[in-house]
């Protein structure tokens, strides 16, 4: 129709060339219906779609540049240029096309082999203003006659070396790419295509140049070299999926949406719809005991594969069996734990008696040895047993001091003082004016805590029995924390209180002696108490 079109009358001269070209057209459309349908990798069916969409668009504007537009119109000039886009786009996007096909590293493609469009966009704008510096056609004084009048530029011939270089590159990393033998020692194929589509185009220039132009030559030459690529497996599609599928060694059938059999493997065996049916509402049926049947929705029906799980449950008893003996076992190491945590509690419990009884025994020597000189001749009974009472209020907030902490590496200061609270309460008994000045908030260590209580012990038991008024004072501060014991008529004072613990805790004790009154205290420097 191309060869005649030109010697009709106009009405089929037209008509012939859109006959032509609705060929064309729809010969690309079916190619790029094709690659949707038969390319398995996504980023090639897209690159491949997206060449078939500029070739189609190549020949629309040739198509309109001929048949809507006068020769030599401006907008036809325009429309010669947009030729341009599809050459120079369709090579590097085939070319990236190519480089993401996975080959034998199978790692993802780089982002950046998209900077590869970079140059093409570069020429296509170049050549869309070449009416400004003509350096890719130059034009005659007014672009008089420029489909016929113009020599080719600088920028033509690097276009043209430009598409050339990548259209190699292509044919080099398709072959490079390839990671099964059998392809590579075909990729003569595509290259004898390549070379029998260079010489027909070569010939219909020779000898039928009204029949072939050079748009429909370079589009159907690049389907022809690409379907050979696919064709030998250079480029990987789902052709002769159906015989694999077939000839594959899983069990499975895929239906349609009425669940009748389109495709089967050799390996499954034919039966009802009954267990179809089944497996398509619950996802999984067991066709007996050791076969289960699984069903997964896919585009335009589904796919039902059976499985033989008897290694599954030879495993599953098995496992049960073990499970049993573990089950078993998990008991008596539960018992086991349960009665080392008990022996754990008991020791630490003794450990913790042990200690207080330690604490507790110089104050019974104390208690014994007033309850022994009990007399009811000489009166001192009432007195001796009040006495006797201060040393058990110690013995019960010491040991209580003792159990906090084991528990707690910090004791409250209102636990000391509520300890000094109760001793001076029995001190009060014994006809002993006391008075206690609190003004400590906040935590301290706990066996600084407990030295604190047991100083003011100290200090009561050294001014007994002549001891007849005493003022504590607790407090608190930023500087640290202290107690200060002031006694009046006091038998003895607690010099000789410190062992060297109080030194290496950071305490330090200072006795002043003014007016018949000890003024005792005891001192821990900062950091000895928290709020």
């Amino acid at each position: 129709m191309q060869y005649i079109d030109n010697d009709l009358p106009l009405f089929w001269d037209k008509t012939c060339a859109l006959i032509a070209n609705l060929i064309f057209f729809l010969l690309i459309f079916v190619w790029g219906y094709s690659v949707k349908r038969r390319i398995v990798q996504d980023s090639t069916r897209r690159l491949l779609i997206a060449v078939a969409a500029l070739m189609f668009v190549w020949l629309l504007l040739r198509y309109v540049k001929y048949h809507f537009f006068m020769p030599y119109d401006t907008a036809s000039r325009y429309l010669w240029y947009l030729y341009y886009v599809p050459q120079c786009f369709v090579p590097p996007l085939t070319l990236i096309a190519a480089l993401g096909l996975t080959g034998k590293s199978n790692r993802a493609m780089s982002k950046y082999v998209y900077l590869l469009l970079v140059p093409a966009f570069i020429l296509v704008i170049l050549i869309l203003t070449n009416d400004l510096h003509q350096t890719a056609f130059v034009f005659g004084k007014n672009f008089e006659n420029f489909e016929e009048v113009y020599e080719p530029g600088a920028l033509y011939y690097v276009t043209m070396v430009w598409i050339g270089g990548v259209m190699a590159a292509v044919v080099v990393t398709l072959f490079v790419k390839c990671s099964i033998s059998a392809c590579r020692q075909k990729v003569w194929v595509p290259i004898a295509v390549a070379a029998l589509c260079t010489l027909a185009g070569t010939l219909c220039f020779m000898f039928a140049t009204r029949s072939y132009k050079v748009p429909e030559l370079f589009i159907f030459s690049y389907i022809l070299i690409m379907e050979s690529c696919v064709r030998i497996g250079l480029v990987p599609s789902n052709e002769n999926y159906e015989k694999f599928f077939a000839a594959s060694a899983v069990s499975s059938v895929i239906t349609d949406e009425n669940l009748c059999p389109v495709f089967r493997t050799a390996a499954i065996a034919e039966t009802d719809m009954a267990p179809y049916e089944r497996a398509k509402a619950e996802g999984t049926v067991l066709l007996d005991d050791n076969t289960r049947l699984s069903c997964k929705r896919i585009s335009g029906g589904n796919v039902f594969y059976a499985e033989n799980i008897s290694a599954i449950n030879e495993l599953l008893g098995k496992l049960s069996v073990v499970n049993e003996t573990l089950t078993e076992e998990g008991d008596l190491i539960a018992y086991e734990n349960e009665l080392k945590e008990r022996k754990a509690k008991t020791e630490q419990k003794s450990r913790l008696y042990s200690k207080i009884f330690d604490i507790a025994s110089e104050s019974l020597d104390e208690i014994n040895a007033y309850i022994g000189s009990i007399e009811e001749s000489l009166g001192n009974y009432e007195t001796n047993l009040r006495a006797a009472c201060v040393y058990l209020a110690y013995i019960k907030r010491r040991s209580n001091l003792e159990i906090i902490a084991s528990q707690s590496e910090s004791i409250d200061l209102n636990e000391i003082a509520l300890s000094v609270k109760e001793s001076l309460a029995c001190l009060s008994d014994c006809g002993i004016s006391v008075s206690f000045v609190g003004g400590a908030s906040g935590t301290c260590g706990a066996r600084q805590g407990i030295l604190l209580y047991e100083f003011f012990q100290e200090c009561i038991r050294r001014a007994m029995p002549t001891l007849s008024g005493v003022i504590v004072k607790l407090s608190s501060s930023k500087g640290g924390i202290s107690l200060r014991a002031v006694t009046t008529d006091a038998a003895d004072s607690a010099k000789d209180f410190s062992d060297g613990e109080i030194e290496r805790l950071g305490g330090k004790i200072t006795i002043v002696a003014e007016d018949e009154c000890l003024y005792q205290t005891l001192k821990f420097g900062q950091g000895s108490a928290e709020k």
